[in-house]
């Protein structure tokens, strides 16, 4: 009896079929009478091919079971797959619907704060107005440009948390002169000859706010008391134009030899408590 494997396992291959069948001929042949030789071969002719048959049959059948059991067996374990996956997509949906419970929430709190948030930003805007028009009077073109296109933008449909943003970068960049060194040519009005002339200034943080002629004869600082101008010694004009060519870093940075005096004027300052948006 021959074997043969099939998914991983030995099975018996069936030979009783062809036997059988040439026995249950060959009973047939003799009861009948069939007692010539030539009956007799043509009797185990027919047993053997009716055997062949049979065994064909079987080996069909058996193929068929060998196969609808490799199916099942792959049916078994895309199965066993199947709720693995089934699994991880259910902590996968549960995680995702907590999170949406989460940002609805916090949505729900991001409306109750537009009320609140909306008069904060007003009152940030004017301090900030304020504040400019009360500081030394550098860049002040600059400085009121931007206050006035915050008003435009807060005025727009554009969403709360954008115009938030862009107030907060104004007084960081507010914050920022207080820190740097900075020169530049700009008209100045001159009063007494009813025009205007163009000078250089050097404003170091908030600490000194300067200008010189450009011969570099003549130096005044900013006195925020009186808020105006008022001339320096001429053992300072020197020490000027070096600032001034160091804020435009035509020179190396040193030490400088300039009059300070505290600044009056503080920053603004920033709410203690924000909602954030």
């Amino acid at each position: 009896m021959a074997n043969r494997t099939v998914q991983g396992q030995t099975l018996p291959r069936r030979r009783l079929g062809l036997l059988g069948a040439y026995s249950l001929l060959l009973s047939v042949a003799l009861s009948a009478g069939a007692t010539s030789f030539a009956d007799i071969l043509a009797a185990e002719k027919a047993a053997v091919k009716e055997g062949v048959a049979s065994q064909q049959r079987i080996d069909q059948v058996d193929d068929e079971r060998a196969e609808l059991v490799g199916e099942y067996r792959g049916a078994v374990r895309q199965q066993e797959d199947l709720v693995k996956y089934n699994n991880q997509l259910r902590s996968v949906v549960e995680s995702q619907e907590k999170e949406a419970a989460s940002f609805n929430e916090q949505l729900q709190r991001v409306s109750h704060l537009e009320s609140d948030i909306v008069p904060l930003m007003s009152d940030m805007l004017d301090a900030l107005e304020k504040f400019i028009a009360l500081d030394a009077p550098f860049l002040p073109r600059e400085r009121r440009n931007r206050v006035a296109k915050l008003r435009e933008l807060f005025g727009s449909d554009v969403s709360s948390p954008e115009k938030y943003q862009r107030i907060l970068e104004a007084y960081q960049i507010e914050n920022d002169y207080g820190r740097t060194i900075e020169s530049y040519d700009a008209p100045l009005p001159d009063n007494a000859a009813g025009g205007e002339q163009v000078v250089s200034f050097l404003k170091v943080g908030r600490a000194v706010f300067l200008y010189q002629t450009l011969d570099g004869k003549n130096s005044f600082y900013w006195r925020p008391e009186e808020r105006q101008w008022l001339p320096l010694e001429q053992r300072f004009n020197q020490p000027v134009r070096r600032g001034i060519q160091m804020a435009r870093e035509q020179i190396p940075s040193d030490l400088l030899l300039l009059p300070v005096l505290m600044p009056t004027v503080m920053p603004p300052v920033m709410p203690t408590v924000m909602p954030q948006p």
